[in-house]
């Protein structure tokens, strides 16, 4: 493109890492992050996205992190940052490519004394980065890995979703480690992620039991023992929605999936 006096922006570039991303070949992805940055376009979102999946299509969890080191490193040119999250169509800048810009409670605030002006927006992950990289430690087996993503993920205020829990619970599940699924599902509960029969976060806990050689039945099973009951007495117990705050009882058992795709 250069010998034809084209100039790439971030989204050509971008492009060809995603490209490289798709096909788990982290050594031309940061090939051409490399070439971006030499050239003065600054990495926006997307860019450190793809690079992220780079990493874990290659099934490397601890590069995927250290990319999100990276990022909260990276301080951003103004007309960059602003271009990463003016496409976004309303609310947080960047939440679409899981990643946050500028300032707030996980942005500027938090990088007083590290070195950063506080003048320049700078890019965070979003919770979309934050359970790719919790797959690609689960995918491997590193549970211990998946578990301190998932500590940093909340502590920089990335509230996990039903999908982040589905990859930790699943890790559990091919190692065959029960207690593990127990004890992610009470994670699930104290985060308010809806275990109703039928639902995503259910779903992803018949999977985990199946991958354990268990029935669908003894997911039913372990929610009914993990959630309190309903007041006034009866054997149904109730599950709350993170979304509309209300409850609903069990149900019938659900069938299983494939695992989560990263």
């Amino acid at each position: 493109m250069d010998s034809l006096g084209i100039r790439p922006d971030a989204a050509s570039y971008t492009s060809l890492i995603d490209h490289w991303a798709n096909r788990g070949d982290v050594e031309l992805a940061e090939k051409v992050m490399a070439k971006m940055e030499l050239k003065g376009v600054a990495p926006d979102a997307k860019a450190f996205g793809a690079l992220v999946k780079a990493y874990a299509r290659a099934r490397n969890p601890e590069g995927a992190e250290a990319v999100l080191d990276r990022m909260r490193r990276y301080e951003a040119p103004s007309d960059a940052a602003g271009k990463a999250g003016g496409s976004s169509g309303g609310g947080r800048a960047g939440d679409r490519h899981g990643v946050s810009v500028g300032g707030g409670a996980s942005g500027g605030n938090a990088r007083k004394g590290s070195g950063h002006s506080d003048n320049k927006p700078l890019l965070t992950p979003g919770v979309v980065l934050y359970t790719t990289v919790v797959s690609a430690f689960s995918t491997v087996g590193d549970m211990t890995g998946a578990r301190r993503v998932m500590t940093e993920m909340v502590a920089a205020r990335v509230r996990p979703n039903e999908r982040t829990f589905g990859h930790l619970v699943w890790g559990y599940g091919q190692l065959g480690d029960l207690a593990g699924i127990t004890q992610s599902a009470q994670l699930m509960i104290d985060e308010g992620i809806s275990l109703c029969a039928g639902g995503e976060g259910r779903q992803a806990l018949v999977r985990a039991c199946r991958e354990c050689g268990l029935p669908a039945s003894h997911a039913d099973g372990m929610v009914e023992s993990l959630l309190p009951r309903r007041k006034g007495g009866g054997g149904n117990r109730w599950v709350r929605s993170k979304k509309t705050g209300t409850q609903s009882g069990g149900g019938k058992s659900e069938s299983g999936a494939d695992a989560p795709a990263a």
